[in-house]
């Protein structure tokens, strides 16, 4: 879809039933040192701590009557469950939420306080996305992708639209942490549209790491630093340690989850230069998608 299309969609979407427009605050100790106003989107305010309800929201509430009455499905085990869950409860639906089986029970009791059916399925979120595609076609359920769909596009899209009527002011970028991809495609679908002279740029490790170490580091030498996906099943995250620091010290090492089908794995490795051949065919011999870091401007301004 041209970005055109996804402009009007966003100053149509319907959000605001379930979501509030959340404040855009400033961070003063973090604009003192990058010497910059920084300025943060607060999405963690909205009901369920995130902007997912946005687009999950714009799009159940955009289904036929037929729909909504056979009601909708998802896979998810993070804040896409909230957000149809929440979604549907509001419009009185039945919501299908399902879910892998090493989902934490409290993403688990989550979602199902807010009204929906729950199955546990599989160790991953492909099995779980995989059964919950069997179930929407015996059941004639919708599916709700949680990026993958103008609508969600769309609702996500409304973040961008608050960020320019709450900052007066000019900008000169954007960043926008980037998982699937619905929330940089509906901001950047209104940005780029209407502001073309805003650059948009995105930091997953940034994101997912960085914010959360922030303090100094001591010089390390010969470090090499990966983002990691590993599987969240029983005694992945042992066996990825166990090959990985094998060989070289681990000098940096941080590890997130929140439900998903994955964790996250950012890791530094001291790897002397005439030893990088035989670390990058190890690498790609061990089997976890992995993002080479090592000149990310992040990890240099902090963690260096």
């Amino acid at each position: 879809m041209a970005p055109s299309g996804y402009l009007e969609r966003i100053l149509r979407a319907r959000v605001y039933d379930v979501a509030q427009e959340s404040p855009l605050e400033d961070a003063p100790r973090l604009s003192a040192r990058l010497g910059n106003r920084v300025l943060i989107k607060r999405e963690d305010l909205q009901p369920v701590f995130s902007f997912k309800l946005r687009g999950a929201y714009n799009k159940i509430s955009s289904l036929s009557a037929a729909e909504k009455g056979r009601g909708v499905i998802a896979a998810s085990a993070g804040n896409h469950a909230q957000g149809v869950a929440l979604a549907a409860q509001r419009l009185g639906i039945r919501a299908c939420i399902v879910m892998p089986t090493t989902t934490p029970r409290i993403k688990v009791d989550a979602v199902r306080a807010l009204g929906a059916e729950i199955e546990l399925i599989g160790d991953s979120y492909d099995e779980a996305y995989a059964h919950a595609k069997t179930l929407e076609a015996s059941e004639g359920l919708t599916f709700v992708h949680p990026y993958d769909d103008p609508d969600v596009i769309a609702g996500q899209g409304t973040i961008a639209l608050e960020i320019m009527r709450q900052h007066r002011g000019s900008l000169d970028a954007i960043f926008v942490p980037v998982g699937g991809g619905g929330l940089i495609a509906g901001i950047g679908a209104y940005i780029k549209h209407l502001y073309p002279e805003i650059d948009l740029s995105m930091d997953e490790m940034a994101k997912l790491h960085v914010r959360y170490m922030v303090g100094g580091r001591a010089p390390t030498a010969n470090e090499r630093l990966l983002r990691f996906e590993v599987p969240e099943r029983p005694g992945a995250l042992m066996q990825f340690l166990t090959h990985i620091g094998g060989r070289w010290n681990i000098s940096l090492f941080h590890y997130r989850n929140h439900g998903a089908a994955f964790g996250r794995v950012l890791a530094a490795l001291q790897v002397p230069e005439p030893e990088y051949d035989e670390f990058d065919r190890f690498l790609t011999d061990l089997g976890y998608p992995f993002i080479e870091e090592t000149k990310n401007a992040a990890y240099h301004l902090f963690l260096r």
